[in-house]
């Protein structure tokens, strides 16, 4: 797709965009940790500037460690089209962030939002009781 999820702006290319490991980054997550300021302001802001950037999945919990549980949904469905290490780091049923950020009912609503493709983890489809899957083709995905 050329469009994000959560905005209208376009996916820069890799050159464009900073890597998870540059120090702009680095620093834009700095800058975040140490904020004063309200959490609905800090995750707008987060919210405006995220097309910007690149995040491994430890960046993704670090930014999620620095707000209140109810931003941590929404901060995964805006960060995670700009995520560059998916697999088992990210939907992994073991140690993999949605396992371990989200409860049964928020891992519903993530799946939903992001889509059934976007949220398997397709190294554990064989294991009981992730290989159970029913998918509504009624929906778009």
């Amino acid at each position: 797709l050329e469009l994000d999820y959560c905005s209208v702006l376009r996916v820069y290319g890799i050159t464009a965009t900073p890597g998870p490991d540059t120090s702009v980054t680095k620093l834009m997550l700095r800058k975040l940790a140490g904020n004063e300021c309200d959490f609905g302001v800090a995750y707008k802001a987060l919210t405006a500037v995220s097309h910007l950037f690149r995040f491994t999945t430890a960046q993704v919990l670090q930014v999620m460690g620095l707000f209140p549980r109810e931003y941590h949904l929404e901060i995964t469905v805006n960060l995670f089209p700009r995520i560059v290490d998916h697999g088992p780091a990210t939907v992994g049923v073991g140690k993999g962030l949605f396992k371990m950020m989200f409860n049964p009912s928020e891992l519903q609503e993530l799946e939903h939002r992001l889509g059934v493709l976007n949220t398997i983890d397709f190294l554990a489809v064989h294991v009981p009781p992730y290989n159970e899957l029913v998918m509504d083709l009624t929906c778009r995905e």
